[in-house]
């Protein structure tokens, strides 16, 4: 190999590295919302709630001698995405391929939501990382030694506890692993053990999120998804089902609850100090909920599920992070700008990178890469990460459809990476197909 070939090898990781750096100086030391605010107090303090992830709350505080502010978690969730993209790299084929792959990074539905230190960015470049490293197993045919999975256990764990869904989507990357490490085993016997692993992780969360936070501070999130699902229902039919000891609290008012409610969250309704619904004060009263939940969606599943459905479709097409005024010119602006702002041409471009943050374009695309990668399974390695990163991505979709208390687009974040990123493996099974059909 001669000095122009392996420049030419080395110039798409040039670019990555052009391409981190130029993101890291633009965005750090990242962005912060009130959550997140929240989350790094809870750090500085090494006081935990339930609301936040605890163990992302627990890295922080570790990561603070490097500096007392977000820079810290927002290196590390760079650090795992770009660490991602360092190992995908490696197993793409195509020069021209590799060159562009790091510019993905610069697509409105992940650029938009990345520079900020969420959880959802934690679980989703966490979940990317472990992908990574079992995609180039795969497709190098190499077993994993015991440090890379050991990091992919962490990540897992890390991942699942950062998130409340995470939990449950991790399952999808556990089955993975398990094929990666028993690739002749029947997929019954996969998924036996495939249970056994998960189990572990979940214990593992479990057990964390005990240790971490006190049973005062914990705030049982699940039950404003109980709290949401009955006052949707109790809208739609014009009737209070609530368990009694909400209808007996002090600030209750089904009026109040009528003028505050919207079917996009519950954090008018019971998240406030003032709300009209009381938060669960002990375990009876939780399992009251869940008793009184359980019974009502039983006996109005089509509003539940119309509910739901709804929700989804408010977390599938919002973009309340990239929303601007269309066309808008602020005054005191020069006149050329205005006239800048208020072309077409440039209204045609805010108008599509609205909806190019918006996951219900790229919802039926993941599906169809699911589908396709699970037909070119036994033909090609690639057909591994494609069905696997879509359907972490789709998991995340379905639990959201029945675990969220409000639709929010940066909910589906893991889903719009886990898509993108799979992009290389959609074609690299699509050149196979063609080039077996030529043969």
């Amino acid at each position: 190999m001669n000095q122009c070939s392996l420049f030419k090898d080395k110039i798409p990781f040039l670019i990555l590295i052009i391409v981190f750096t130029f993101y890291v100086i633009t965005y750090y030391p990242g962005q912060m919302d009130h959550d997140i605010r929240q989350q790094l107090n809870e750090a500085r303090h090494n006081i935990y709630i339930g609301h936040h992830p605890a163990l992302m709350s627990w890295v922080w505080r570790q990561l603070l001698f490097m500096s007392n502010s977000t820079a810290p978690m927002f290196l590390l969730h760079t650090g795992m995405a770009f660490i991602a993209y360092y190992n995908f790299m490696q197993v793409i084929p195509k020069s021209t391929l590799k060159m562009a792959y790091p510019l993905l990074f610069l697509i409105p539905a992940l650029v938009v939501f990345s520079v900020f230190v969420w959880k959802d960015v934690g679980m989703a470049f966490s979940f990317l990382l472990a992908a990574s490293i079992l995609t180039k197993a795969n497709l190098q045919l190499n077993k994993l030694n015991g440090w890379q999975i050991l990091l992919i256990i962490v990540l897992f764990i890390y991942g699942g506890s950062v998130k409340y869904q995470g939990q449950y989507v991790v399952s999808i990357l556990v089955i993975w692993l398990t094929i990666t490490l028993f690739p002749t085993l029947k997929m019954r016997q996969v998924f036996v053990r495939a249970a056994v692993i998960y189990s572990l992780i979940f214990a593992s969360i479990t057990v964390i999120n005990v240790k971490l936070v006190s049973k005062q501070a914990d705030s049982h999130s699940w039950q404003f998804v109980k709290i949401f699902d009955l006052t949707a229902i109790s809208l739609a039919l014009n009737q209070p089902l609530y368990p009694e000891y909400m209808k007996n609290y002090e600030k209750y008012s089904f009026t109040r609850i009528k003028e505050l409610f919207t079917n996009q969250r519950i954090d008018e309704v019971a998240f406030r100090a003032n709300s009209p619904v009381a938060r669960c004060q002990n375990d009876a009263q939780r399992q009251q909920l869940w008793q009184y939940w359980f019974k009502t969606v039983l006996k109005h599943p089509l509003i539940y599920v119309k509910h739901r459905l709804y929700v989804l479709g408010v977390t599938l097409s919002d973009n309340q992070y990239l929303s601007f005024k269309i066309g808008y010119c602020p005054m005191n602006t020069p006149i050329w700008k205005c006239k800048i702002l208020k072309s077409k041409y440039f209204v045609t471009v805010q108008v599509l990178l609205q909806e190019l943050t918006m996951f219900k374009w790229y919802l039926p695309l993941s599906i169809a890469y699911l589908v396709f990668g699970l037909t070119q399974w036994s033909r090609q390695q690639a057909a591994k990460p494609l069905v696997f990163m879509n359907a972490t991505g789709l998991m995340m979709v379905l639990m959201l459809l029945f675990l969220s208390m409000a639709g929010v687009q940066r909910y589906i974040f893991i889903s719009a990476v886990m898509f993108h990123f799979s992009h290389p493996f959609a074609y690299m099974c699509l050149s196979s197909r063609k080039t077996n059909k030529k043969n």
